[in-house]
């Protein structure tokens, strides 16, 4: 079972999950058989790693997927377009409306899948790759992935260094994972830090959660004023000599 849904992952991706982390995931597996349905299914939960690891831009960590049966697509944050915008998804589009001066929700159809950032380099990775139906966070509350996660976290800051949207406690808490050389970007220190390509850069703010989300005066508990996440990474994209994020 665990050797089809791992067919379609990029090569890239072969020494660490058919090889290094196999066991651990057949472990994962075994766990998860017992307990209820959960999502997704299949391949699709090793989805985001059909992106080479060298074409890495951006890595920003979810929590886990929809719990709504069929909203999941193995993709942090993403949603499949027959489905509404979903909250989280929602504030981080007003975010990038204001921020970049954007028509409100333009091409929101196509933009809640995501698929523009996969093309781009952004590796949306949940923390969690499965969810139960219904209860979400369950499995990212029973830590079934967390030490998976953290693996895939080491290996890709040592093997390709990139920017880190870290939203919230939990996505920060894996802060300790991305390997050194690593640089925390703030306000503070974005127009004069040395951009090198060997070095994860660190971008944090709180989790975007619908529930603290002011659309008229910015989210207090996500983007602040003046914390732009967005055009940061774009910002340091530039600088590496990369093309830059359409967020």
């Amino acid at each position: 079972m665990l050797d089809e849904m791992l067919e379609d992952i990029d090569e890239s991706w072969n020494e660490l999950l058919k090889k290094n982390l196999k066991k651990k995931l057949e472990g994962i597996f075994r766990e998860l058989s017992k307990k209820p349905p959960y999502q997704p299914k299949g391949k699709d939960i090793f989805n985001v790693f059909k992106m080479p690891i060298d074409k890495i831009k951006v890595v920003i960590l979810g929590q886990d997927p929809y719990p709504t049966e069929g909203k999941a697509t193995g993709y942090a944050f993403a949603v499949p377009p027959k489905f509404g915008m979903q909250g989280s998804l929602s504030v981080i589009r007003e975010e990038i409306e204001k921020e970049f001066d954007l028509d409100k929700h333009s091409n929101s159809k196509e933009w809640k899948s995501l698929e523009h950032w996969i093309k781009s380099g952004v590796f949306l990775l949940n923390t969690a790759l499965t969810v139960e139906i219904g209860k979400p966070r369950y499995h990212l509350k029973l830590k079934i992935w967390e030490n998976f996660t953290k693996e895939v976290i080491k290996y890709i800051s040592e093997k390709h260094p990139c920017i880190w949207l870290l939203w919230g406690r939990g996505a920060q808490s894996f802060e300790e994972n991305i390997s050194e050389p690593k640089k925390e970007v703030s306000d503070e220190n974005i127009e004069k830090i040395s951009i090198k390509n060997e070095v994860n850069y660190v971008l944090k703010a709180p989790h975007p959660s619908p529930s603290t989300y002011d659309g008229k005066y910015g989210n207090r508990l996500f983007c602040k004023i003046g914390h732009k996440n967005f055009s940061y990474a774009n910002e340091i994209l530039k600088k590496l000599g990369k093309e830059e994020i359409i967020w």
